[in-house]
């Protein structure tokens, strides 16, 4: 309720008081024009996708606040400018309220360039993550700058190698609204190769591994928004000339499924303050012929409490 107020009122009864509060919620008013503004890299339609705020909808201040939740997961945007919340306009005229999201475009994009000294001697490791990729416009040549850019979703590429006796290379995309919806999908692949090392006194053979895996993540309306249900299909592929003594020698293969339940209240993606999340999954690898079989069970949950101003306990 926009115009509401509380009139207190008191009355002496001897050594005691008598409060009374009357209640005036006035009007009910409405979310009216939603404005977007400082986005200069995200496209608008993946900022407006995630907003609560919608014109028409009853007004309501946890709207807004899931709306700035929203936003924070995203990681596009200072948390200054999403912290001060969006502009208020109230019109009485017709009982509606507009609202503008003042943005300011913060990269979270990766890049790592590392080298390391163990049993391999030098390895060196290239990995590059964006987290705000948009595959739409990949042969558009405008749009590189450096890679194409606003539409949401997530490429990463990973090299480490340190040339004939270890090398690993994985790539991975996801999707986070599929063909308009809060649908997640997505895919990866990997390959590694590891051989005996002059630098190393134990390990013996070679083993070589390759794997794949597509996932789909729904987002839930029960219990509450903030549940979602996945499900992960893998496939990995061992080729062991006695490198592992866990593994049997030669070739080994395993096809598992992961469903998953997951719910995520918190407020930042990486440094929350408050909220928490949790992660209930199975690992499954079904009996195939002579594939690999286990299951897994897993039950992951962190708690964030807020003591003062940026200081929080998990």
């Amino acid at each position: 309720y926009m115009r509401f107020n509380v009139m207190p009122s008191i009355r002496v009864v001897g050594d005691s008081l008598d409060v009374n509060l009357d209640v005036f919620e006035g009007d009910t008013y409405r979310f009216g024009d939603i404005y977007i503004a400082g986005n200069t890299k995200t496209k608008e339609h993946v900022i407006r996708r995630e907003l609560i705020t919608v014109p028409g909808n009853t007004f309501g201040r946890d709207a807004i606040q899931e709306s700035i939740r929203r936003l924070m997961q995203l990681s596009y945007f200072a948390q200054e400018s999403l912290a001060a919340g969006p502009g208020i306009e109230v019109n009485d005229a017709d009982k509606s309220v507009d609202l503008t999201y003042n943005l300011e475009e913060s990269s979270s994009d990766q890049l790592e360039l590392s080298g390391t000294w163990g049993r391999f001697g030098l390895v060196l490791q290239l990995r590059f993550t964006f987290n705000n990729f948009s595959g739409q416009n990949l042969f558009k040549r405008d749009e590189w700058r450096p890679l194409p850019s606003g539409d949401g979703q997530k490429l990463s590429v990973a090299v480490q190698t340190n040339g004939r006796y270890y090398q690993q290379y994985s790539l991975s995309f996801t999707e986070p609204w599929y063909r308009g919806r809060p649908r997640q999908i997505g895919g990866s692949l990997s390959y590694s190769s590891v051989s005996q090392s002059p630098f190393s006194y134990y390990a013996t053979g070679e083993l070589k591994t390759a794997s794949a895996a597509v996932f789909y993540e729904q987002r839930l309306k029960w219990p509450d928004d903030l549940f979602a249900a996945s499900m992960r299909l893998g496939y990995q592929f061992y080729d062991n000339q006695g490198w592992l003594s866990t593994l049997p020698r030669g070739i080994s293969q395993q096809v598992t499924l992961r469903p998953a339940l997951s719910r995520n209240s918190t407020d930042h993606p990486f440094f929350p303050s408050s909220g928490s999340k949790m992660n209930l999954s199975l690992e499954l690898a079904p009996p195939l012929g002579d594939l690999i079989q286990y299951h897994k069970w897993r039950l992951q949950s962190t708690w964030n409490m807020p003591l003062a101003k940026k200081l929080s306990i998990g």
